[in-house]
C-alpha cells in the first residue's frame, strides 16, 4: 500500500514538475490511439504533430515506439513525401527489430524498398503483366 501511495506521489510530481516547465500538461497528453484517430481521419498535420509529441516521452515502450514510426511513414506516404515516408519506414523497420516484431520489422523495411523502387508512386513489375500498381490510393 505504502509503495503504490508513493508511487502515486511520484508520478504526480513528475506531472507537476513537466507542467511547471512548460513539457506537458495533462490536456496535451496524447497516445498511439489520438494519433491513428487522425490518421483514419486523414488529418495527416495533426497526426503527425501527435506523433513527435508522444516520441518525445520517455515513457514510449519500443513496440509503440515502432508503431508510431510506421504511422509517421504512412502519413508522409499519403502526403506524398515519398523519400522522407522510405526514410521513416525504415526507422520503424529498426524500431520494429528493437521490439523484437520481426514480422513488422520485414513489413517496413519491404515498404520503404517499395517506395524506392516506385516512380510517381506507382511500381511497374519487371516480370508478366507490366501494368503499373499505384502504392498509395
Amino acid at each position: 500500500m505504502r509503495m503504490m501511495m508513493a508511487a502515486m506521489i511520484v508520478v504526480a510530481l513528475m506531472l507537476t514538475g513537466a507542467a511547471s516547465r512548460g513539457d506537458v500538461t495533462v490536456t496535451q497528453i496524447v497516445n498511439l490511439k489520438d494519433a491513428q484517430d487522425d490518421f483514419a481521419a486523414a488529418r495527416y498535420q495533426d497526426c503527425l504533430k501527435k506523433i513527435t509529441s508522444v516520441l518525445g516521452l520517455s515513457t514510449t515502450t519500443p513496440m509503440d515506439r515502432a508503431e508510431l514510426l510506421s504511422l509517421r511513414a504512412e502519413c508522409l506516404l499519403a502526403q506524398k513525401q515519398g523519400a522522407l515516408s522510405a526514410d521513416a519506414f525504415a526507422a520503424a523497420s529498426s524500431a520494429y527489430a528493437t521490439a523484437k516484431d520481426s514480422k513488422g520489422a520485414a513489413t517496413a523495411k519491404g515498404t520503404s524498398l517499395l517506395i524506392k523502387a516506385s516512380q510517381d508512386y506507382a511500381y511497374t513489375p519487371r516480370t508478366g503483366d507490366k501494368t503499373p500498381l499505384p502504392i498509395i490510393d
